[in-house]
């Protein structure tokens, strides 16, 4: 096989990864359209959804974070601010400190949870289609 042959199998192979990703984020995203939550494990295998957090014991405050490391930029905030989506997030990941959590709003605003050091951080606007745009990914052909 010549080098040609060989970019040109491994360029099809690349392609075909490329389609398979998106194709497993839009359904994991069509998961989240049910009400309820999207359980995966940390290498993204979808668990359930349109499940219910059944832990009721949220904290008391949670630390609003403008830094994409927890530190004193955090702001502490009354957890009652949020909605019930949100406490029963808050709630699971105090109890599971290794989990991450996402609350997706009806508007679309993205949050992600987490608990480290026995506090439960916040962070606000998450850009979850900045990865669409990295210079890191290889350039697709098939103009998406």
């Amino acid at each position: 096989m010549d080098d040609f042959e060989s970019y040109d199998d491994n360029k099809m192979e690349l392609e075909e990864v490329n389609n398979e990703m998106i194709g497993a984020v839009r359904f994991a995203a069509s998961l989240s359209c049910v009400d309820g939550l999207v359980l995966m494990s940390p290498r993204l295998n979808v668990y359930g959804f349109g499940t219910v957090i059944a832990e009721t014991v949220s904290p008391k405050y949670v630390h609003l974070s403008t830094a994409s490391r927890p530190g004193s930029s955090a702001v502490e905030t009354p957890a009652n601010h949020f909605g019930t989506r949100h406490q029963s997030m808050f709630a699971y990941c105090k109890k599971y400190p290794e989990s991450v959590g996402f609350v997706v709003s009806q508007d679309g605003e993205v949050r992600a949870i987490k608990s480290i050091n026995n506090k439960v951080y916040v962070w606000e606007n998450i850009r979850v289609y900045q990865f669409l745009r990295s210079t890191k990914l290889p350039k697709s052909t098939t103009g998406r």
